[in-house]
């Protein structure tokens, strides 16, 4: 199984794991209360505001792009059940960036509140272990499905709780209907890590135009296999195009923070843009992780080359010719 088949693997499994409890996620108990504030300070009370209600509550964390998809696939939801009493809470944890999450409230035109949780006190509550997730708390407070992460159904099946809490469909029409969306996932599964192992084939006879092409198509899709975006961001680099690298990474890293290949890309493409001191900083991050990269060193060791930094120029270049031996 390749590495990209397996990371995706990993997110259909996370993204459908069983509706029951787990780890801590208090499934089929009362949602514990919270009081959070707005980023413009406003005191927002769950006992005040979301009693009596069917509530989908979802933490998220800025610079996420799962997390900005599913604050727009909460804005959907939004529109079509507010008449119908459905609230709806977005809780960004981890962060005091008020102005930052503002300017996502307004960028995306969002409509319910978001809310400030820095300490990450709601979010320990309610025992959830990654971002984005997302509660469904029916009109007793109680905590009714459990979502971790995100899908490219993620408005279909949400729907489909919504109308069986609202008492619109059935158990078993409920039942039925969250059977379908496993299926198209695992299509597109199938499509993106098709089209990355095509590019990977493409680049090895020396076709690097469609295998760019390839991996655009993989990378720029609903799954964003990490993968097809690294192996893209690197091509970009290899083919003088920086800036273009730039973004890719940046998006990838967002997805993957602690990925020491897209952060090493960023750096490099940092670099290669002419912010030297930025990506020098990244990079010298990089090289203090486990197992950074040859390429890693080597651009660390051009850039202290290009500062006159002879010594230390020779001595990256050593590090990285040595891990280069040692990975043979």
């Amino acid at each position: 199984m390749t590495r990209t088949a397996s990371m995706l693997t990993l997110l259909f499994l996370a993204s459908f794991l069983s509706r029951a409890a787990l780890g801590d996620v208090s499934v089929g108990k009362q949602g514990p209360a919270f009081s959070l504030k707005t980023p413009s300070g406003q005191v927002f009370n769950s006992r005040e505001e979301l009693d009596g209600q069917v509530t989908i509550i979802t933490f998220w964390r800025l610079e996420q792009a799962y997390s900005m998809k599913i604050l727009t696939d909460l804005q959907t939801l939004y529109k079509d059940f507010t008449s119908s009493g459905i609230r709806v809470v977005a809780i960004c944890s981890g962060t005091s960036k008020t102005r930052a999450v503002g300017k996502v409230y307004k960028d995306l035109k969002l409509s319910y509140p978001l809310l400030m949780d820095p300490d990450r006190s709601a979010y320990a509550a309610y025992g959830v272990f990654v971002s984005p997730a997302t509660l469904i708390l029916d009109k007793e407070g109680t905590v009714r499905f459990y979502r971790p992460s995100y899908n490219l159904d993620f408005v279909e099946e949400t729907r489909l709780d919504l109308e069986f809490l609202l008492g619109k469909v059935s158990a078993q029409q409920h039942a039925k209907g969250l059977g379908g969306g496993k299926a198209r996932v695992s299509r597109a599964m199938d499509t993106v890590d098709a089209q990355y192992k095509l590019a990977l084939q493409l680049l090895k006879h020396g076709n690097r135009e469609e295998a760019r092409n390839e991996l655009r198509k993989a990378w720029e899709g609903e799954l964003k296999p990490l993968e097809a975006g690294l192996e893209l961001g690197y091509v970009l680099l290899e083919d003088e195009e920086p800036e273009e690298a730039l973004k890719v990474f940046s998006e990838a890293s967002a997805l993957a923070p602690k990925s020491a290949r897209a952060e090493g890309g960023k750096a490099i493409a940092l670099i290669k843009s002419g912010k030297k001191k930025e990506g020098k900083s990244l990079l010298e991050d990089v090289l203090g992780r486990s197992s950074p990269k040859p390429i890693f060193y080597y651009e660390m060791g051009r850039l202290l080359e290009e500062e006159g930094d002879r010594n230390g120029a020779l001595a990256r270049y050593k590090q990285g010719l040595e891990v280069a031996m040692t990975n043979r």
